[in-house]
């Protein structure tokens, strides 16, 4: 992934930030278990204020995360931090509710004994 397509994952610990460059499909995946750290990382860079290109000082990292391991700073940080999602995946995952609201009703109908069926673009509930 391109470095100008990446979003922010930011951690904030006892008034410092710790901040990495991730790709946000995949970031989302690796906090669910369905994708792995080097997948999600698109640079192993540990900043202070990514837009000022501050890094984090190894000090701090190992003082606040407790590790002066780079993976592992990222790991902690991503596993930890807020994921800034971009407007792609929240679109995403308000289409993905809709469809799962819509199963629910038509579940919902189907148990009360009706049949539910898509002919030409119009839902029609008949009786079983």
């Amino acid at each position: 992934m391109n470095v100008s397509d990446a979003v922010i994952c930011r951690l904030k610990k006892e008034g410092s930030n710790f901040e990495i460059l991730v790709d946000c499909d995949k970031a989302m995946g690796f906090k669910h278990g369905k994708a792995s750290l080097d997948d999600a990382l698109v640079t192993d860079d540990i900043f202070k204020d990514v837009k000022k290109g501050e890094h984090a000082s190894e000090h701090d990292l190992k003082k606040l995360l407790g590790t002066d391991s780079k993976r592992e700073a990222c790991e902690i940080i991503l596993k930890n931090g807020d994921v800034q999602l971009t407007a792609e995946y929240k679109n995403r995952l308000r289409e993905e509710k809709k469809w799962e609201e819509a199963d629910k009703i038509r579940e919902e109908i189907e148990e009360m004994g009706y049949v539910v069926e898509d002919k030409g673009g119009e839902t029609q509930v008949m009786k079983k």
